[in-house]
């Protein structure tokens, strides 16, 4: 890593995942980011993976209490299909497996 990271720490804290990447693109240390955080295409950043299967990403809906307007059932009911739909999916190989698979 170089002298870079050397000497006093600083520990800067974060929630939102293109605000610590524009931190590490700023050179404000490293960071360990969801895969997703690539889609950003942040100047000076550079991704490494380092794992090959991915834990799951649990997800929630939210809505205001007490507001149950038509279009919130309507978008609760059309995110449950594409949940049932992506559950009944076969599973897509990854690249590394599609490269095993080849040799």
């Amino acid at each position: 890593m170089g002298d870079r990271f050397a000497g006093d720490c600083l520990h800067q804290h974060a929630t939102q995942i293109h605000t610590i990447v524009g931190l590490v693109g700023a050179g404000i240390g490293i960071a360990i980011v969801p895969e997703t955080a690539r889609n950003l295409h942040p100047r000076g950043v550079s991704f490494l993976h380092i794992l090959e299967k991915s834990e799951p990403v649990h997800v929630a809906l939210g809505w205001q209490r007490g507001k149950d307007t038509p279009a919130i059932r309507s978008f609760r009911q059309v995110a449950l299909l594409v949940v049932q739909q992506m559950q009944t999916r076969p599973k897509k190989a990854t690249s590394e497996q599609s490269r095993r698979m080849a040799k």
